[in-house]
């Protein structure tokens, strides 16, 4: 499934992202000034709209689509 900008909001996208990195979602909060609360809300409307049941999924799923785009520009 492609990420199309109406897909994830761009809120969603940098919280996913940072899973890549492998951060707890106190680590992702802390990093981005946000409240846990937020980054879990974040989270769980990312894995909703992309069908991931949990944050490994989201993250293979962020890294197909970051790889997918970065292969289209070439």
């Amino acid at each position: 499934m492609p990420l199309h900008q109406n897909e994830l909001t761009p809120a969603e996208i940098r919280v996913s992202t940072l899973l890549l990195d492998g951060l707890t979602n106190r680590a992702i909060a802390q990093r981005l000034v946000i409240s846990i609360r937020t980054v879990e809300c974040h989270l769980s409307r990312a894995m909703a709209k992309t069908g991931c049941l949990n944050r490994l999924e989201l993250a293979l799923w962020i890294q197909q689509q970051t790889m997918g785009t970065r292969q289209a520009a070439r």
